[in-house]
């Protein structure tokens, strides 16, 4: 990608800016000259007035740099402008490829996301805790899908068979009685009405 297509710019406003700050330098020069010429020649109070002059050199050479360095971000914007130009043309380029081969981009974030991501953790990756592994509400979990599957609620198996579910040798008819029992349990209620 080219750096710059202002290169002549560049280098105009380099040299401006070294001469400006030559400029600062001189009038520094001159403003203590000239004070030092007028205290010799007419006393203290003049100093001033011999400094004035180097001092409006060193001060519109100064204003100069700074005016320079405006330029230059003018150029620099310039230029960071052109490569966003360049990147974008050339995501546009990718984008109407794709459309052209058939190809479907991912819809959301979270589809470029597994595409990108490896589908297996690696061997030394310590497992995370997710909202996916908390207990499943009193609608039917995943029990009902997998009757040998034994879920641990609280603190008490539940499992299911044909006759329904189980826990503590008690049967219910659906999981929200069984999670109900254990809750009731862990509450002090021991017998249901």
């Amino acid at each position: 990608m080219k750096t710059s297509n202002y290169g002549a710019a560049r280098s105009v406003l380099g040299l401006a800016e070294f001469l400006m700050w030559g400029g600062v330098a001189l009038g520094v020069v001159l403003a203590l000259t000239g004070a030092k010429a007028a205290t010799n020649s007419f006393g203290g109070v003049t100093a001033i007035a011999g400094a004035i002059p180097g001092l409006s050199i060193a001060l519109a050479s100064f204003v100069g740099v700074v005016l320079v360095q405006m330029a230059k971000a003018n150029v620099d914007t310039a230029d960071y402008t052109y490569q966003m130009l360049d990147v974008s043309r050339q995501n546009l380029e990718v984008s109407k490829q794709a459309q052209k081969s058939g190809a479907k981009a991912p819809a959301t974030f979270a589809e470029l996301a597994d595409k990108e991501s490896p589908k297996t953790p690696p061997a030394t990756a310590q497992p995370k805790a997710s909202y996916a592994d908390t207990p499943k509400p009193a609608n039917e979990p995943a029990l009902a899908t997998n009757p040998s599957k034994v879920m641990d609620y609280r603190g008490s198996e539940i499992t299911k068979s044909a006759h329904g579910y189980h826990v503590d040798g008690q049967t219910f008819e659906n999981i929200a009685l069984a999670q109900s029992f254990v809750n009731d349990r862990a509450r002090g209620i021991t017998q249901r009405a």
